[in-house]
């Protein structure tokens, strides 16, 4: 072959090795002869799929036709979704998505030189939010983007879960609310110190001293940097969810815009 070397067929060459021995093996072993063929049937579609995935061709034109499983393309559609879908780690339904889909494909290299890609089998395809999308073109190679998995080879992907962000304005608004009714619960606390050290003739031990410290220090806390730091968090996530919702929109008037100019 001219492109494709030994050094490029190492696994290849093992696992086509590796299936031979099993094909022996399986000859020479004795019992049900049903189950026997059945097993060198499998044998015999995986060695000829592999024989497959491995080839240089060339076709009538003249065109070198290259195959090999290290040969892929990358394809990225997008497009306007049927109804607004709820996709993974989202804050809001997406009304568009980019599909990004990965093919093992065939190089022709043409007589003058150049090469085109042909794919011809699917190996997994997963849909981006705009947001999560625009984040992975802008900044790559910094942390991780999220993807809802719609079809990977050798697995069977069931029907999307809505992410747990979906309820995250809900979540938030409890969070506020643990934070007072812990307030609360701390200023009562206190108060009953307070009483119960009213009530008393003798001055209040160091352990009374040091509870009551201790809510006052709890309380101070709270009440300047829990409440604060809570609602700070929500106005952070309306922010988000506002940012969102604008990339949305104006990926949906983009997408519009460029298939009325392509007509």
């Amino acid at each position: 072959m001219q492109y494709i070397k030994p050094e490029n067929l190492i696994f290849h060459n093992d696992a086509l090795v590796t299936l031979e021995v099993l094909r022996e093996h399986t000859l020479g072993c004795e019992g049900d002869e049903a189950v026997r063929l059945g097993i060198l049937s499998k044998i015999d579609r995986r060695i000829a799929e592999l024989k497959a995935s491995v080839f240089e061709r060339r076709e009538a034109n003249g065109s070198i036709r290259v195959r090999h499983p290290a040969i892929g393309v990358l394809c990225i559609d997008h497009e306007t979704l049927k109804e607004p879908t709820q996709l993974f780690a989202s804050h809001i339904k997406s009304l568009v998505a980019f599909t990004i889909t990965i093919s093992r494909a065939d190089a022709i290299i043409g007589v003058d030189g150049l090469i085109d890609y042909e794919p011809y089998e699917e190996i997994a395809r997963f849909k981006m939010t705009a947001s999560a999308f625009s984040e992975l073109i802008t900044s790559p190679g910094r942390g991780h983007h999220p993807a809802t998995f719609e079809f990977a080879k050798y697995y069977r992907i069931d029907p999307y879960l809505p992410d747990a962000m979906a309820n995250s304005k809900t979540l938030l608004a409890r969070s506020v609310e643990n934070c007072l009714d812990g307030t609360q619960e701390w200023l009562s606390n206190l108060a009953g110190l307070i009483s119960e050290a009213a009530e008393k003739s003798a001055k209040p031990t160091l352990k009374a001293v040091a509870e009551m410290q201790k809510y006052t220090s709890m309380l101070e806390l709270s009440v300047v940097a829990g409440p604060g730091y809570n609602l700070a968090r929500l106005a952070e996530f309306a922010e988000v969810v506002k940012a969102h919702s604008q990339q949305e929109i104006e990926a949906l008037i983009a997408l519009h815009k460029m298939n009325e100019e392509s007509r």
